[in-house]
């Protein structure tokens, strides 16, 4: 990974060796959505998903938004959770202080809305943000 604050990189780059998803792909994300409602159907209520800031905020909608289309439709259920690790260094202000593509504050809300998700829906998606201390205060 050569740049934490390049986007394209962040969500493209080979974090550790580990393998890529293809999250712009429909396919990925119906199967992404299809293995959490797998889930759900067997007691889970949320899930917690490691590195998230390494998929665009756009494909996370999307792919939430498969979620409750799989489960009928409706809003999430009431004891539905989802937390979205985003830890944050020298990337903080493309993370949540500018709204962008790569922003998990305002403009990820506008793009779940986008997708379909309720406001109840999105109330339940929730950022796991761990700033480093020099990055306070969290957009000034």
């Amino acid at each position: 990974m050569n740049s934490w604050t390049d986007p394209f990189l962040l969500n493209n780059g080979w974090l550790v060796g580990l393998s890529d998803l293809d999250t712009e792909s429909e396919y990925v994300r119906d199967r992404i959505a299809a293995y959490m409602v797998d889930l759900l159907s067997i007691g889970f209520s949320g899930y917690r998903m490691d590195a998230a800031k390494h998929v665009y905020p756009e494909s996370l909608a999307a792919i939430i938004k498969k979620v409750k289309d799989k489960m009928g439709g409706g809003d999430l259920p009431e004891d539905y959770m989802i937390y979205l690790e985003v830890i944050m260094g020298g990337e903080m202000q493309m993370l949540m202080c500018n709204e962008g593509i790569y922003d998990f504050g305002k403009s990820f809300a506008n793009y779940m809305s986008k997708a379909g998700l309720s406001d109840s829906d999105i109330m339940k998606v929730k950022i796991w943000e761990s700033a480093y201390p020099k990055e306070f205060p969290e957009c000034g």
